[in-house]
């Protein structure tokens, strides 16, 4: 179990109280009204590649959770084959789906003050480097069509159709290290001014617009239900992009790309879900939404 008080005390933290946050966070309470963010990592390597990232961020005044070192100095404890790091709590307010739409300059500064500290190419020795073409056409086109290909031929249209212009665009965009999972829950709220970041456990070296991206279909994925909200959010892409390019200028080819990044990171979904039906269905409407919008992201 991550609740274990011989984890707690490597840290010489008394809980008071724990509440399970993921399977892999717990947030602590301690005797003396402290709060922490217990969690178990997902490997050696990527918790240190963490710990490097999240110090220099804090160098930079990113908000982020500051990793708290243990009684001996040590950032990480292992325990039967697991890590374990200790973070402080970054307080703070998670959007909900309807907040989110009002919300754009906020997330889109976030990404690009974040992204502006991040652009130090010393920071992407160790760092996983991903290339996008080929996480969609060499594996994610593949895996679609284990489990759609007799089924849609309108998918493999697609494919065929956008794949060289594709590969020109994305493979001429700016790269460097990306969060790489910028939901956005995984900002929060501080105050009027300011916005905090959490979970950099997957951050790789890639095209810098995927970030902004994955944050807009995240939004959508949320409301793509409801036509209302749908329709808003077309609007709320416009107004982060635009945020974003006011603190930390955009390419015209990366302006061009949004819809492609976009439409690449549905594909991405859809072969990491291709055999839980209902999450893969969600994912492939997005996809077709997406392309059927396309043009509208070339602002």
């Amino acid at each position: 179990m991550l609740a274990n008080e011989t984890i707690f005390t490597h840290w010489g933290i008394k809980v008071l109280e724990s509440k399970m946050l993921s399977e892999r966070a717990v947030l602590l309470q301690a005797n003396d009204g402290s709060e922490w963010i217990m969690k178990r990592k997902m490997g050696l390597n990527a918790a240190k590649k963490e710990l490097t990232l999240l110090h220099f961020l804090n160098q930079q005044k990113i908000n982020a959770p500051v990793p708290i070192p243990s009684k001996s100095g040590e950032y990480i404890f292992e325990r039967e084959q697991e890590q374990y790091c200790l973070y402080s709590y970054l307080h703070g307010k998670v959007f909900s789906m309807e907040e989110s739409l009002s919300f754009p300059h906020l997330f889109g500064k976030q990404l690009a003050d974040l992204h502006k500290v991040l652009d130090e190419k010393k920071l992407e020795v160790g760092f996983i480097e991903k290339d996008l073409y080929q996480m969609v056409y060499g594996w994610a086109v593949k895996k679609i069509d284990e489990v759609d290909g007799h089924g849609c031929s309108q998918l493999k249209s697609i494919y065929n159709e956008m794949e060289i212009d594709f590969k020109k665009k994305v493979s001429s965009l700016k790269r460097q290290v990306i969060h790489r999972d910028a939901h956005f829950k995984n900002m929060i709220h501080i105050n009027e001014q300011e916005m905090g970041i959490l979970d950099f456990e997957i951050a790789e070296v890639n095209v810098r617009i995927f970030d902004l991206c994955y944050c807009a279909t995240s939004v959508l994925n949320e409301i793509f239900y409801d036509e209302g909200l749908r329709d808003q959010w077309i609007l709320f892409v416009e107004k982060l992009v635009a945020s974003y390019h006011q603190d930390n200028p955009l390419s015209q080819l990366e302006y061009d790309s949004l819809g492609y990044v976009m439409l690449s990171i549905q594909s991405i979904f859809m072969a990491y879900f291709a055999h839980i039906p209902h999450l893969y269905q969600i994912n492939k409407e997005m996809f077709l939404w997406i392309y059927e919008k396309k043009n509208l992201f070339n602002w």
